[in-house]
């Protein structure tokens, strides 16, 4: 595939730089912060800047400032007079904005007016916008259309683009269908980009040694991209389930008993649990409960990590005086040191090893206490 770890490093950059530098820009105005699921009607105005974190969100009326929004389900009909900022596994605009759009989640669907850039990543991506400025956009599946009046880069595995571009457009892909009488601009594809590498002495598909700074460069690009992509799931898990996280940290850093009791019980289970899926499907009634199982294990060993990390940040904190609870914020420093540890050979896999089987024994033990209440009542 030509879009190879260096390429996209290219773009990627200045992509990300570009988010932490929205995201670390303090409000300059008031603000207002929404923690459970919230409409705003249609007749109604918000005269600052608007922050919402839950599960559900909709967005009707009117934001006069900045909208940032971290939800499950996310769905923005309104006006916003600033920039937009939203996270989510269903993310859908179809209204207007006067800044800049950054949408991220797994089905992502832009349309209406975008006074400013277009910034979107996700699994699945529709667009049929009106953008009066760039466009940048990374996907495995996406359908472009409408109109972009300035350049636009396009990054996908596949999928079909057909907007009107007044600028220059740049697109890499496998698959992918294009209207290039539609671009007034100069068009540059993969096989273009490896044309103009070849004329100045690059034959990029020619397979050589990696010297020890392009090892680098690629390590550091990969630990690059996990901070990111990471970062943006345990957001979206920690908004939408804020009291599981709560508690899962209270069996990990609750106190030195908790977080060696959560190993121990996690490293039970990983090795009694193998052996009991393999048992579940011995029989035809068992085997959907062994892929359940199966699942569950799978989740928690690789996403688990996530609230580890977080309370791991959260001690961190702790240590520097700073004792409120703030999740966001300790996910950012564990995921940090999670990143840079994995960095050291062999020893990176063992941190991560442990912090998975953390992750297990906290949910076990959690899951625990839950049946034990329930007996309880009963």
């Amino acid at each position: 595939m030509f879009l190879s770890k260096r390429f996209f490093g290219l773009f990627a950059l200045p992509l990300v730089t570009l988010l932490l530098g929205f995201l670390m820009v303090k409000p300059a105005n008031a603000a207002k912060f929404v923690m459970t699921d919230y409409t705003l009607a249609q007749d109604e105005t918000v005269s600052e800047d608007l922050y919402v974190t839950n599960t559900t969100t909709e967005i009707n009326g009117f934001v006069q400032g900045d909208l940032i929004i971290s939800a499950s389900s996310i769905k923005v009909t309104g006006t916003v007079t600033g920039d937009v900022l939203l996270f989510g596994s269903d993310v859908t605009f179809s209204g207007n904005t006067f800044g800049n759009i950054f949408a991220f989640g797994n089905s992502v669907s832009i349309q209406g007016v975008v006074k400013g850039n277009v910034f979107a990543s996700g699994a699945m991506v529709n667009i049929n916008s009106d953008i009066e400025k760039d466009l940048y956009l990374f996907a495995i599946n996406a359908t472009v259309d409408g109109t972009i009046s300035d350049d636009a880069r396009i990054f996908i595995a596949e999928g079909s683009v057909k907007p009107i571009i007044q600028g220059d457009l740049l697109i890499t892909g496998d698959r992918y269908t294009l209207q290039e009488e539609k671009v007034t601009g100069e068009v540059y594809t993969a096989s273009q980009i490896k044309d103009i590498a070849r004329e100045q002495g690059v034959d990029v598909d020619a397979s050589s040694t990696q010297t020890q700074s392009s090892v680098i460069e690629n390590k550091l690009f990969t630990a690059l991209f996990a901070f990111c992509s990471m970062s943006l799931v345990g957001y979206i898990l920690i908004a939408s389930a804020p009291v599981k996280t709560g508690k899962l940290m209270n069996k990990i850093t609750g106190s030195k008993k908790d977080l060696l009791l959560s190993f121990a019980i996690g490293l039970g289970v990983l090795v009694v649990a193998p052996f009991l899926v393999l048992l579940l499907t011995v029989s035809v009634v068992g085997i959907p409960l062994a892929i359940f199982l199966s699942g569950v294990l799978l989740f928690f060993t690789f996403f688990g990590r996530l609230w580890v990390e977080t309370a791991f940040g959260q001690e961190i904190l702790t240590l520097f005086k700073i004792k409120e609870y703030r999740p966001f914020k300790s996910l950012a420093i564990g995921r940090f040191i999670t990143v840079v540890i994995r960095l050291i050979p062999v020893f990176g896999v063992i941190y991560t090893f442990v912090l998975s089987t953390i992750a297990v024994g906290a949910f076990a033990r959690m899951k625990f206490e839950y049946l034990k209440v329930g007996k309880k009542k009963k």
